[in-house]
């Protein structure tokens, strides 16, 4: 209850805008640094095996359960598999190409949107301009974020949260479509625990308008030092992917963030 509260209160703070600022804070170097802190990625980061499980909900409200695998070695060395059912969806990146293989029913959108949610880097932030950071205390825990500035025309934005104490991404909100209009689509992170030099988060939820969509677990993360080579080279039946991004910026909208994750 005293969540439920806390996350209504910060939903009024940020829409009205009657909230401390702190005007000498930079919106671009906190996603920086949160970024720097979670890229297990990142060229320097060790290759590693993670192995996570989720639950979706459809469109059509129903609910999917599936798996989804992923490999990395580098930019140019990596294999992602996610399966829901007799649904399979293969991706790999190799020194020759990019290459996808789907087999099966086609996964529904909000299934294809997982692994993105794992890069922990929405392609969008570096496009816009933000509000001086905001700070909140939600529940007792500290958090900071940052907002866009507000369309003139439409008063769309988007918004990212941080913890405070440690500067690692808390939550995304952007928005999606719900039938013919669009709605707030918030993804929050927690139980962030330690992986050679980085911290990343083992636990995922996604609400709609406050709705339930999916909710992710890494169950393993672990180096993976010798993987095998076969992993990264195209698979029969794949096709050629392009570099062009896989979760493209739907048009811009977000109210406020809504720290409801049951920490």
């Amino acid at each position: 209850m005293k969540l439920c509260a806390a996350v209504l209160t910060l939903f009024a703070l940020l829409r009205t805008g009657s909230f401390a600022q702190d005007q000498q804070s930079k919106p671009q170097a906190l996603l920086q640094q949160a970024w720097d802190l979670s890229n297990i990625r990142s060229p320097s980061a060790p290759s590693f095996r993670l192995r996570a499980t989720f639950t979706v909900i459809t469109r059509e409200l129903s609910t999917l359960e599936g798996t989804y695998t992923e490999t990395w070695v580098s930019n140019t060395q990596w294999r992602r598999e996610t399966i829901v059912g007799a649904s399979r969806r293969v991706e790999v990146g190799g020194t020759a190409g990019r290459w996808l293989l789907n087999s099966g029913p086609p996964l529904p959108v909000e299934v294809q949107r997982f692994s993105g949610l794992l890069e922990l880097s929405p392609p969008w932030w570096q496009d816009f301009s933000f509000q001086p950071i905001s700070d909140h205390d939600v529940n007792g825990i500290a958090i900071r974020c940052a907002v866009t500035l507000q369309e003139e025309e439409t008063g769309e934005r988007y918004a990212l949260c941080f913890y405070k104490d440690n500067g690692l991404l808390m939550q995304i909100t952007m928005p999606k479509m719900i039938g013919s209009h669009l709605g707030d689509y918030s993804c929050l992170y927690a139980n962030y625990q330690k992986f050679w030099e980085y911290l990343f988060p083992r636990d995922v939820r996604c609400l709609q308008e406050g709705h339930r969509k999916l909710e992710g677990k890494v169950i393993e993360l672990s180096l993976d030092p010798l993987p095998d080579a076969a992993m990264f080279v195209r698979p029969a039946g794949a096709i050629e992917a392009g570099n062009e991004a896989e979760h493209p910026i739907p048009s811009r909208r977000a109210h406020a963030p809504d720290p409801g994750f049951p920490f």
